[in-house]
């Protein structure tokens, strides 16, 4: 993740449940998204009217972590890539194992 982020200067932003997973110290890091409690506070509408939101990982939309559901991220702008799944609005790609029937 770290090296992607290097690479491409990707601008990110993390929620509070995923403090510490990457560093906060990146030039490319804008800070805690967090509905409206979101750090800095401009950082909500930053987010919400990207044109793409890339979610590695899968966000948790809780109470906690969106201060009681106060996000607004378009599901149609919302790409999450799962460990196996990959989402976006409401398509769902599955991942599956794919074995050789012969020995």
């Amino acid at each position: 993740m770290q090296q992607l982020l290097n690479q491409s200067n990707i601008p990110y932003a993390t929620t509070p449940m995923d403090k510490a997973v990457i560093s906060e110290a990146h030039p490319s890091f804008l800070g805690i998204y967090n509905g409206m409690s979101s750090s800095p506070a401009s950082l909500k509408a930053t987010v919400e009217s990207a044109d793409l939101v890339l979610d590695i990982g899968g966000v948790v939309f809780e109470d906690f972590n969106t201060t009681f559901w106060a996000d607004n991220i378009a599901q149609s702008k919302l790409l999450t890539l799962g460990d196996q799944f990959v989402r976006m609005g409401n398509i769902l790609l599955v991942l599956c194992c794919v074995t050789s029937l012969t020995a």
